[in-house]
C-alpha cells in the first residue's frame, strides 16, 4: 500500500520478477494514504478477527527532510504504530521502518513503544547495512 503510482507500479514489477518462486503469494496492491487506509483496516478488525495479520510492516518515506520536521515525524511514527498494532493478530508481528536521518534509534523505538501501548514486546532493533547511503 502507497499513495506514490510510482510506488505501485514498482511493487507490481518486483511481485512479477518473484512469481514464479513464490506462485502462491497472496498480494494486494492499494494506492491510499496509510493513516487513512490503515485507520479503516483497523476498524474494521474490532469487529472481524479475520481482517487481522500474522505481520503488519510499516515502513514509510522520511518524515523529516529537515531538523524542524522532527517533532512532526516523531507523531506520525506514533500515530502510525497505534494504529498498525491493532491489525496484529495475538503472537504477530509489528516492523517498523524509518528512513528519516533526523530521527535517531533510540527516537524511533521510543515513538513506536508509545503508540503501541504495551500492545507490544520490542524484539529487535536494527539499522541500515554498512552499505546503505547516509547523509547527515
Amino acid at each position: 500500500m502507497d499513495i506514490s503510482p510510482h510506488a505501485i507500479a514498482l511493487g507490481e514489477a518486483n511481485l512479477a520478477l518473484n512469481h514464479a518462486q513464490y506462485p502462491h503469494c497472496v498480494h494486494e496492491h492499494v494506492k491510499a494514504d496509510a493513516f487513512v487506509y490503515l485507520e479503516e483496516a483497523a476498524s474494521r478488525a474490532r469487529s472481524n478477527p479475520n481482517e487481522l495479520y500474522d505481520v503488519v510492516i510499516t515502513d514509510p518515506p522520511s518524515m523529516a527532510r529537515r531538523k524542524s520536521d522532527k517533532g512532526g515525524a516523531l507523531r506520525a511514527y506514533q500515530r502510525l504504530a497505534n494504529v498498525a498494532v491493532e491489525l496484529v493478530k495475538p503472537g504477530g508481528r509489528l516492523v517498523c521502518a524509518s528512513c528519516t536521518a533526523h530521527v535517531t534509534k533510540d527516537e524511533m523505538v521510543a515513538a513506536v513503544e508509545m503508540g503501541v501501548g504495551g500492545r507490544g514486546t520490542v524484539v529487535e532493533v536494527t539499522g541500515e547495512a554498512e552499505d546503505h547511503p547516509a547523509l547527515f
